[in-house]
C-alpha cells in the first residue's frame, strides 16, 4: 500500500502535461508559463467623444460577482455578441448619468489581447482589439 500511495504522489512530478485532478492536485495554473499576453472577452462603453469606459460587472453581466460576469462575457461574446451587446445597451440606458456628466452612447463587445506585466505595472492598454458587435445604447 505504501508504494502505491508514493507512486501516486511521485507520478504528477514525471507527467508530460500537468493536470489538476482528483485526488491530486499538480496547481498547473501556476506551473505552466501561459506567456505574456492574455485574450478575454469583455464589453466597453463609448462616449460621445470616443473615450472607452470599463463597464461594471452588474452593467456587463447583470450580477455583482466579476468572475461570473468573466465567464458569461466569454461565453456570449462567442455564442450572440449582439443579443449580449443590446441586453448591456438596455442596463446602461437605465443606469447612464446626467446631462452634466457624459453618458455612454454606444457599447463595443471586444475580445482584448493584454501584456499581463506592462498592464500591472503601468494599467497598459490592450495590445489588440478584435470587435465583434456593436450597438447605440438607447435614448442617448
Amino acid at each position: 500500500m505504501t508504494v502505491v500511495v508514493v507512486a501516486l504522489m511521485l507520478a504528477p512530478s514525471v507527467s508530460v502535461r500537468p493536470s489538476d485532478d482528483f485526488p491530486l492536485s499538480t496547481y498547473p495554473m501556476f506551473a505552466v508559463d501561459r506567456g505574456r499576453r492574455s485574450a478575454f472577452s469583455t464589453a466597453v462603453g463609448v462616449t460621445d467623444d470616443g473615450t472607452r469606459l470599463r463597464l461594471s460587472p452588474h452593467l456587463l453581466a447583470g450580477t455583482e460577482e466579476p468572475i461570473l460576469a468573466v465567464r458569461i462575457a466569454r461565453q456570449m461574446t462567442n455564442r450572440d455578441p449582439d443579443g449580449w451587446c443590446l441586453e448591456i445597451a438596455t442596463r446602461v440606458a437605465r443606469s447612464n448619468p446626467g446631462p452634466t456628466d457624459d453618458p455612454v452612447v454606444e457599447i463595443e463587445v471586444v475580445t482584448e489581447t493584454h501584456d499581463v506585466i506592462a498592464t500591472l505595472l503601468d494599467d497598459a492598454p490592450p495590445v489588440g482589439v478584435l470587435t465583434h458587435a456593436t450597438c447605440e445604447v438607447p435614448g442617448a
